[in-house]
């Protein structure tokens, strides 16, 4: 299962591989020509291809065609012109001609790897996937060292779900030529999703000095980098992604999220880098530009505006998300935190019972409400909102600080001291000792957990995100690190990236079912 954010990238590097692939075969294919072609066919017909071959590699698809059928003329029997032929036809959406060339050859050389090869990607382009994986499974018994046909197992088999059978043939390809980047590409999604950070880096990194100019190979680098908190790495990436295509919305929308988490990292919320948080508002705005119709490009640019407190542009963009998208709870929950900072209450309380009918079992929402209700005096309807909060969610300190003041202005003191009391010792821990600790230990996960644990209390969601991501990155397989950083993306109102995290906890989790038990 891929993540939402890769998918569009894993269509264009499949388009891109393909290409790679194709031109990669012709270079092959040529070599192999100039050293057995004279020995096949008549001088006169080799001398044809020879210049079929040369305006093709010039891109004169008319020329190469008309080269290749005088070769063709003048020896029927000379696999490589009709090679050739089905190459230039397959460059040209002709598929159906292509196929019948690639016959040809098989006809005359059943033993010819190239053309079962490409067969294969034809059949694979038509989605007629059985037909595709015997093609290349037929190229690989020919010629077992044929490495685009265990490229083209491993794509069929990413689509089937089985990444291990998959990983296999990548690392085959590697094994036989360690400078083709497309399967160290492949490879290297395959470790992203698994969680394996390391190796899916390595992979990519590699994958991009090998096909340096396809901008889908340095996105999803960026998201490893960003998996793990490396965010200068991750803003290095996608930078090069946006030089090589300018207008891609989802790599602006990363970017934004990079430079947010940036102006936090360090500081803390109090705070913030404003350069950091102006450059992510100039991000996400860029976004929303390149894509209107995306509600969550909408709603990141109003948290960008929040942030900078710039309150009204923020409350304006939440009402253009939510035109997008009416369905978006949390964006409703931050809109109503605007209208209450403005004291509309009313609407406030409005946007909130909207947010709690979308997703009732959040907890904070149900605390927002309980607060809006005790601006207006509602105090009944407020105790009832906090303590559903709590039940919730024990740990939300504030609804317990919203209880006692309730009960409080009720005139129940002893459980309005109780709460109190509670609400105390949840914010108890000693912040600054926990930060130092990791600063002096940075490689213990367990430390950064911790620190990400407090942070979440404190609604630091941020700060503790790039704790979680600190603490997996040193312990990939940690389930509960994992669910802890989801959690806390759903408190940032950062969905798309906790349904990333669902899917490689889901697939953790697949994988030890699937593992005996010594």
């Amino acid at each position: 299962m891929y993540f939402p954010g890769l998918r569009q990238a894993l269509k264009t590097i499949f388009r891109i591989g393909y290409t790679i692939s194709l031109i990669c075969i012709l270079c092959h294919v040529g070599a192999a020509h100039g050293q057995d072609g004279e020995t096949n066919a008549s001088s006169r017909s080799q001398e044809h291809y020879k210049l079929g071959l040369r305006h093709a590699q010039r891109g004169d698809y008319e020329s190469a065609e008309r080269e290749y059928k005088q070769a063709i003329e003048l020896d029927a029997n000379n696999i490589y012109p009709h090679d050739g032929l089905g190459f230039i036809y397959a460059l040209q959406n002709r598929l159906g001609e292509a196929e019948k060339e690639f016959f040809k050859v098989l006809q005359i050389d059943p033993s010819y790897a190239p053309a079962h090869y490409k067969l294969g990607k034809l059949f694979f382009i038509r989605q007629e996937y059985d037909e595709a994986f015997d093609s290349y499974q037929k190229a690989i018994a020919a010629n077992p060292k044929y490495f685009p046909a265990h490229h083209g197992l491993g794509i069929i088999y990413m689509q089937t779900q089985e990444r291990a059978k998959a990983a296999e043939h990548f690392k085959a390809v590697i094994d036989l030529n360690p400078n083709y980047g497309p399967s160290r590409y492949r490879l290297g999604t395959i470790y992203l999703e698994e969680g394996a950070y390391s190796q899916a880096i390595e992979e990519l990194r590699q994958a991009a000095k090998l096909v340096a100019n396809e901008p889908s190979i340095h996105f999803v680098l960026g998201n490893a980098y960003m998996a793990i908190g490396k965010l200068a790495e991750a803003a290095e990436a996608f930078h090069k992604t946006l030089q090589l295509e300018p207008n891609w919305a989802e790599v602006h929308d990363k970017l934004g999220l990079v430079y947010t988490d940036q102006s936090l990292a360090l500081l803390g919320a109090v705070m913030a880098d404003q350069d950091k948080l102006t450059a992510a508002v100039e991000e996400h705005r860029r976004a929303v530009e390149l894509a209107p119709e995306n509600g969550w490009f909408q709603h990141n640019l109003g948290m960008a505006y929040e942030r900078q407190r710039q309150y009204d542009k923020a409350a304006e963009q939440f009402v253009k998300a939510l035109a997008v998208n009416p369905d978006m709870a949390y964006t409703r929950y931050r809109l109503g935190m605007i209208y209450s900072r403005d004291k509309k209450y009313q609407e406030a309380i409005e946007q909130y019972q909207h947010a709690i009918r979308l997703e009732p079992d959040r907890s904070v929402f149900h605390y927002a409400l309980g607060s809006a209700y005790a601006k207006i005096g509602s105090e009944e309807e407020a105790i009832g909102k906090f303590k559903k909060a709590i039940e919730l969610d024990y740990y939300t300190a504030e609804a317990h600080f919203g209880l006692a003041n309730a009960y409080l202005k009720q005139g129940k003191r002893e459980e309005g001291a109780k709460e109190m009391e509670i609400f105390k010792k949840l914010r108890e821990g000693n912040i600054a000792d926990m930060e130092q600790r990791v600063v002096l230990v940075p490689d213990n996960p367990k430390y950064h957990g911790e620190l990400a644990a407090h942070y979440t209390q404190q609604g630091r969601y941020i700060k503790a995100i790039n704790e979680y991501k600190l603490a997996i990155g040193l312990d990939p397989h940690n389930l509960e690190y994992r669910r802890l950083l989801k959690d806390a993306y759903i408190k940032a109102g950062r969905y798309r990236e906790a349904e990333e995290q669902q899917e490689i906890i889901q697939s953790l989790d697949a994988k030890r079912q699937q593992t005996p038990t010594p």
